[in-house]
């Protein structure tokens, strides 16, 4: 399953229910916009390996804690994150992420990293039956996947199901047709509301 075919993107703002998410996640500091600056050595999904390398390289220190998504108006999830305080005091994101200028970043001394990886944390934004089930999905995937040590393995019926949403979650429609999600709204008022 390709991780990058979910639409997620960085919140355009900081709103009252991204703050009140973040709060529910850690109540550390307030989430703050990161510059993605890539390190010419990072790998996509490897933040934490990409800091050390970076760190080693050209110094600095690592901050822990999580990068905070939008799935169109669907779902907000906290991925656990790391990123570098340069020598002169400034954060970013070292790195890649598909072309994102900057990332939405909650400081959260709690994240381990790599020796105790950490789930991701969701909150559904519609009353979408399919976003919750969507979120359980991913829940138990990433259950499976940390409670295994040698990889893992998805039924056809999770890949299936996964793909399903993938597919559902990035149709575009009309802004009066009704939303893909499920959500019986018109996507100018559901998934479509943030574009």
């Amino acid at each position: 399953m390709e991780e990058n075919m979910i639409p997620m993107v960085t919140p355009k703002e900081i709103s009252e229910k991204i703050n009140q998410f973040c709060e529910t996640v850690s109540t550390e500091t307030k989430p703050v916009y990161i510059d993605v600056v890539p390190y010419d050595k990072g790998v996509a999904g490897k933040c934490f390996q990409n800091v050390n390398s970076y760190i080693e390289e050209h110094g600095g220190k690592r901050i822990v804690g999580w990068n905070i998504c939008r799935c169109k108006n669907i779902f907000l999830q906290a991925e656990s994150h790391a990123i570098v305080e340069t020598e002169d005091k400034k954060w970013i994101d070292v790195s890649p992420h598909g072309g994102c200028a900057k990332i939405l970043f909650l400081k959260d001394e709690t994240v381990q990293g790599l020796e105790h990886p950490i789930k991701s944390k969701y909150q559904v934004l519609t009353d979408s039956g399919l976003a919750q089930e969507f979120i359980e999905l991913r829940k138990q995937i990433e259950n499976m996947q940390f409670s295994s040590e040698e990889g893992f393995y998805l039924s056809q019926e999770i890949i299936n199901r996964y793909a399903y949403f993938m597919k559902k979650f990035s149709e575009t429609r009309g802004k009066n047709e009704f939303c893909s999600c499920g959500s019986n709204l018109k996507y100018k008022n559901c998934c479509g509301k943030e574009e």
